[in-house]
């Protein structure tokens, strides 16, 4: 570790290495320190279950600002933006499951609840009031949840309905 740095950035999970990124192309010796023997934070990719791998949060990479991926040229290093067909796949535990998104959410929440499944619609005009609602109630607490507010679809439930 160096004996001086112009910034020390806690936390080497993906928001801190952008930031440290940031510091260091402007020219400050930047020292992250993290916990975990692997940097990345929600970012990385781990198995998590005998076989199957995930990026625990790499449906959050949609969050990413497009000028942080060209400032940080981050195809050229690998990245790659999948688009996931499905919004969640929720198994439970007595093998039964439920799929959200790609016009089958209405289906699915009907195999457990069809009076839910009717209620959709209703509860899904209900998100932007809701947001808007908390989100003038409170501190923002990251960049990201201050651009959150900025973005006028940041909590639409985007395809969750569409059957």
């Amino acid at each position: 570790m160096p004996q001086s740095s112009d910034a020390l950035i806690i936390g080497g999970g993906h928001n801190g290495l952008v930031c440290a990124a940031y510091l260091a192309a402007a020219g400050l010796k930047v020292t992250v320190l993290e916990q975990r023997a692997v940097v990345g934070g929600a970012a990385v990719t781990e198995e998590f279950y005998p076989g199957f791998r995930n990026s625990v949060a790499a449906y959050t990479v949609s969050l990413l600002n497009p000028k942080v991926i060209r400032d940080l040229e981050l195809p050229k290093y690998g990245l790659r933006v999948v688009e996931r067909k499905l919004a969640n796949f929720l198994p439970s535990d007595d093998g039964r499951y439920l799929k959200v998104g790609a016009g089958v959410t209405r289906s699915e929440v009907a195999k457990f609840s069809s009076a839910d499944a009717q209620r959709l619609d209703t509860s899904s005009k209900k998100w932007p009031t809701f947001c808007a609602t908390w989100s003038s109630r409170r501190r923002p607490m990251s960049s990201r949840a201050a651009g959150a507010r900025r973005c006028p679809n940041c909590c639409r439930p985007r395809d969750w309905v569409a059957a």
